[in-house]
């Protein structure tokens, strides 16, 4: 079986190395050592082994010498040739500086960094959903929609493939952003399909239900919203807005004793003094006709909110 061109140029490559690493041990034991280097810590990561390791930092240790090589031998024909090396070092310090200053503005904010990222692979997922997210933080929602679709359609398209347990839940979260942003925009239908979608995908985070059933709630279905909230409350999300939520969807389907539970609960598990848990929880006691409690806690929610 012939093997792909690729490997017999990297074969080929790598017996050159070895051949000039044994030409140079008398003549430039430096630079033998460092080709013996780079070799040696390569067959850690670059064997037949399928490491899968695509980080272009594992080159440095590998690289180290071979470094060390180059700036000795630019030292010693500098000291042959001085005008000329004052002449190399300025223009090696203008093209560093060039290219530091490219990449600072590439760093300037996060939606900078990733519209980088993605001039250079534009069909890569991870760069449009994180570019998208990066929009969203931003307020920037309409961008943002634009390339959170733009990562979905490419996950979508390779779940056939081997991509893992990974891909899966990022593609999982691209799909729930797409829904955040639609619930906010008050497309509750594209909503509701984007982050059932996500569950499908990975059904184990919190947050998606969190969105579920503000959706939910939003479109009047009560009984949704209270069972998502509850399952983000299993899935070990604790918040007091996911406790205000649940409780304010167990109030409307005439549930208050659970809402007094789940407030009650989160007042004294999570935070004793946030107003709204205080008037939500007076609320739900002037329901239960218990007028005194009920004033005491709206009483509380006044004290807490002049603090702020």
């Amino acid at each position: 079986i012939l093997a792909p061109p690729q490997t017999l140029v990297a074969l080929l490559g790598i017996a050159g190395l070895v051949i000039l690493c044994f030409f140079l041990i008398k003549r430039d034991r430096l630079a033998s050592f460092a080709i013996f280097w780079f070799l040696g810590n390569l067959v850690i990561e670059s064997s037949i082994i399928p490491l899968n390791l695509v980080f272009e930092y594992r080159m440095y240790v590998p690289s180290m010498f071979l470094v060390l090589v180059v700036v000795a031998w630019s030292y010693r024909l500098g000291a042959m040739h001085i005008n000329y090396s004052r002449l190399g070092l300025v223009v090696i310090i203008i093209i560093f500086s060039f290219f530091t200053w490219q990449r600072n503005m590439a760093w300037h904010s996060e939606v900078s960094l990733w519209t980088d990222v993605i001039n250079k692979e534009p069909m890569s997922m991870m760069a449009n959903s994180s570019l998208g997210f990066a929009y969203a933080r931003a307020k920037q929602y309409t961008e943002a929609e634009k390339y959170l679709l733009k990562a979905a359609k490419i996950g979508d398209n390779n779940t056939s493939a081997n991509y893992g347990e990974r891909h899966m839940k990022s593609l999982a979260k691209t799909h729930h952003a797409l829904g955040q942003i639609y619930w906010m925009k008050g497309n509750y239908s594209k909503a509701l399909d984007e982050t059932l979608w996500s569950l499908e995908i990975d059904p184990y985070p919190p947050k998606p239900y969190v969105t579920l059933g503000k959706i939910y709630s939003d479109i009047g279905e009560y009984q949704s919203a209270y069972e998502s909230f509850s399952k983000a409350i299993k899935l070990g999300l604790a918040t007091v807005d996911l406790y205000i939520d649940c409780a304010a969807s167990s109030f409307q389907l005439g549930n208050v004793d659970e809402s007094i539970r789940l407030l009650s609960f989160a007042l004294n598990h999570l935070d004793q003094n946030n107003p709204e848990l205080h008037y939500n929880l007076g609320i739900a006691y002037s329901k239960k006709g218990m007028i005194v409690e009920a004033q005491q806690e709206m009483l509380k929610a006044m004290q807490l909110r002049q603090r702020k």
